[in-house]
């Protein structure tokens, strides 16, 4: 560790090195500055270099380092269950303020009854659910994993049937925490068409079974599209 001290400011160097691979931190502290900020400054080299738990850490003064440990485990914790299909155990991960918000669909969970009811709707339809992390990115106030879904939709889900097939999908879920620093929430953002198309409930409006599937549905819309193709003609 090398420190500079001028008079306004300290600034520290730290090289931490793994196998065939470097890392350089840098920390400038304001000593005369009414709150405790600090910048911090990461190269990592090689840049192409997959590190074994990819992760980007937004750091700050004011979240204690075990505090911040203790979050990344119940979120770790959170996951495990999820893939051990262990509702109890993921609403155990839960405060008392749970909340559930399905971006995508717009709808929210408020409650650890509203969260119970997300979980099991889920589980029932993706009764093998699997998800499987691919990066986190810790900060002061949330935690994002991003994530890929896997599953076969064997349990009704939102009106439609099991279908019995195959879904797989990319996953952002947000987690925040409170002052216990368990889950106060989780949210969830993902491309809800990707999902409908491999249920075999949606096409892309360029295919064949897309136009058919769009003139079925809303035939006007596509007449008064066709009627003004051929007014500009």
């Amino acid at each position: 560790m090398l420190a500079v001290a001028p008079p306004l400011f300290t600034v520290a160097l730290a090289a931490p090195t793994e196998a065939h691979a470097w890392s350089l931190a840098a920390a400038v502290f304001c000593n005369s500055c009414a709150s405790p900020y600090i910048w911090f400054v990461v190269a990592h080299w090689p840049p192409h270099k997959q590190l074994r738990n990819p992760e980007v850490i937004v750091a700050s003064a004011f979240l204690p380092q075990d505090r911040r440990a203790a979050r990344i485990e119940v979120v770790e914790q959170h996951v495990r269950l999820e893939n051990e299909h262990d509702l109890e155990g993921v609403l155990r991960t839960f405060g008392e303020a749970a909340k559930y918000d399905d971006e995508p669909w717009n709808e929210h969970y408020e409650g650890r009854n509203g969260v119970r009811q997300f979980y099991e709707q889920l589980m029932k339809a993706l009764p093998d659910l699997e998800i499987q992390v691919q990066h986190r990115h810790v900060s002061d106030d949330a935690i994002l994993l991003e994530v890929v879904i896997r599953g076969t939709h064997l349990g009704g889900w939102r009106g439609l049937p099991a279908t019995g097939r195959r879904v797989e999908f990319p996953l952002c879920g947000v987690y925040t925490f409170d002052a216990s620093d368990r889950l106060a929430g989780e949210k969830i953002y993902y491309d809800r068409g990707t999902v409908l198309r491999q249920l075999g409930v949606f096409h892309e409006p360029q295919s064949v079974l897309g136009q058919i599937s769009t003139f079925a549905t809303h035939p006007w819309t596509v007449l008064r599209a066709f009627g003004r193709m051929l007014f500009r003609q």
